[in-house]
C-alpha cells in the first residue's frame, strides 16, 4: 500500500535516513521503524495463513460433514415439489431420523408455498413423530405446529420420499408425495405411493445399517422441556406433576414426573414424562417419553405421547396415555388429586383413547392443571 499524499517520505526513505544516522551515531533505531517493520510482518503472516487454509486450485477448504449414526433411519432434503391437496408447488426443508422400527423419530419440517396460483400461499413448520424407511423409500408423519394459508387444511403432515427411482428411459429421479390431514400422526403413516418427481433440489433416504456418505446429521428439534412449576403462558394449556400413583396395567406403584403444554385444541403439544417403578417383587423398570397431545378442561387434562426408552414393566407398549385431575371434589372430606397412566401399542391419538379423566388418588406428591385463558 503506497503512502498517503502529504505524509512526507516513504517508509523506505525513512529507513535509508535511519541507516545514514546509524553510520555517524550508534543510537538505536527510532520506535517508528519497528512499528513499520512489524506491520509488514503481520501482513505477510496473515497472507500466509490465508493461503494455508485454502484447498487445491485456491478453493476454500470444506469442513467434513458430521458422521451419522448408522443404526438410524435417515431422511432429509431441500427441494420443491407439487403438493398433494392443492396442486401448488411447495418448498420443503426436511431433516429427520428414527430407530429401525420407526419409533423415537426426531426431526423438523418446514414447508413454504412456491409462487403460483392465487391460493398458493402460506407456510408451515412441524415435528416428525414417525419415520419408516425401506431401502430408498421412506414414509413419515408428524404434527404441524404453526401453519398459515394453504397449510391450514390440517394439523398433521404425511409424506413419502423416494431417492433414485429407476425409470424405463433416462436416469433415475427423486420423488416426494405430501399430504396435510386433520387428526393425529399415525405410525405407520396413512399414505401410499411415491408422489411426483421433485422439480428442483435434492433429497436423501437411508435405512438403518446403511452407510450415509455426504449426508449431514439432522439436528434433533430443540424442544425444551417445560419447567415443573413454571408460570405457563396464558394462551396455553398446561399440566405437570411430581407424584406417586398405582399404574393402570398392574398393581405397581410408579413415580411420575410430567410437564407438558399445548395449544387449546391439543395441538402443538410438547413436553416430557418420566416414570420409574417403586421397587417391589415384579415392579421394576423405568421409561421416558414425549408428550404429543394434551387436552385440558377445568381441573383435568388428558395426554398421550411416545415412549422412547422403556425397560422392565414399561416395555409392554410404545405409547403412553394418561390423565391428571387436580382438586377432585369428594362427597366427604377434602378434595384429592388423581392420575391415570396406561401403555398401549400403536400411535398416540389426539384426543387420547381414554374414556375420560379420573384414575386412582395419587399416593404422594403434587400435580397441577392450568387451562388457557379465553382471548380478550
Amino acid at each position: 500500500m503506497g503512502p498517503k499524499r502529504g505524509q512526507g517520505r516513504s517508509p523506505r526513505s525513512r529507513l535509508s535516513s535511519g541507516k545514514a544516522r546509524r553510520a555517524t551515531t550508534p543510537a538505536a533505531p527510532p520506535p517508528l521503524i519497528f512499528a513499520i517493520v512489524a506491520a509488514y510482518g503481520i501482513l505477510i503472516l496473515l497472507a500466509t495463513l490465508a493461503l494455508s487454509h485454502r484447498g487445491p486450485a485456491g478453493s476454500a477448504a470444506i469442513a467434513p460433514s458430521p458422521s451419522v449414526d448408522p443404526s438410524l433411519n435417515v431422511a432429509g432434503g431441500d427441494f420443491v415439489v407439487t403438493d398433494g391437496w392443492d396442486g401448488c408447488g411447495i418448498h420443503v426443508k426436511l431433516s429427520a431420523t428414527s430407530k429401525a422400527d420407526g419409533t423415537a423419530a426426531s426431526g423438523t419440517i418446514v414447508m413454504s408455498a412456491a409462487p403460483g396460483q392465487p391460493w398458493c400461499k402460506g407456510q408451515a413448520t412441524g415435528r416428525i413423530t414417525c419415520l419408516l424407511v425401506n431401502g430408498n423409500f421412506a414414509r413419515l408423519s408428524g404434527w404441524l405446529d404453526d401453519r398459515s394459508g394453504m397449510f391450514t387444511a390440517g394439523n398433521v403432515v404425511q409424506a413419502t420420499l423416494t431417492e433414485n427411482d429407476p425409470q424405463p428411459y433416462g436416469p433415475p429421479v427423486d420423488r416426494a408425495g405430501f399430504g396435510v390431514v386433520a387428526g393425529s400422526p399415525e405410525c405407520p403413516p396413512a399414505i401410499e405411493g411415491m408422489g411426483p418427481q421433485i422439480m428442483s433440489g435434492t433429497l436423501h433416504v437411508s435405512p438403518a445399517g446403511a452407510s450415509k456418505p455426504g449426508f449431514q446429521q439432522p439436528t434433533p428439534q430443540p424442544v425444551p422441556t417445560p419447567a415443573l412449576w413454571p408460570n405457563p403462558a396464558p394462551n396455553m394449556d398446561f399440566a405437570s406433576g411430581d407424584f406417586v400413583v398405582v399404574a393402570g396395567w398392574n398393581s405397581c406403584q410408579i413415580h411420575v414426573r410430567l410437564a407438558a403444554t399445548s395449544k387449546p385444541d391439543g395441538t402443538g403439544a410438547y413436553g416430557s414424562v418420566f416414570m420409574t417403578a417403586v421397587p417391589a417383587d415384579h415392579c421394576q423398570g423405568e421409561a421416558t417419553g414425549r408428550v404429543t397431545c394434551l387436552l385440558a378442561s377445568g381441573d383435568s387434562a388428558m395426554y398421550s405421547g411416545w415412549l422412547d426408552q422403556a425397560t422392565g414393566m414399561f416395555s409392554i407398549g410404545n405409547v403412553i396415555q394418561g390423565s391428571v385431575t387436580q382438586n377432585d371434589p369428594q362427597a366427604y372430606g377434602s378434595t384429592v388429586d388423581r392420575a391415570f397412566l396406561g401403555l398401549a401399542d400403536g400411535s398416540p391419538e389426539c384426543p387420547p383413547a381414554l374414556s375420560g379423566p379420573g384414575g386412582p388418588q395419587i399416593i404422594s406428591g403434587t400435580l397441577r392443571v392450568s387451562v388457557a385463558s379465553p382471548p380478550a
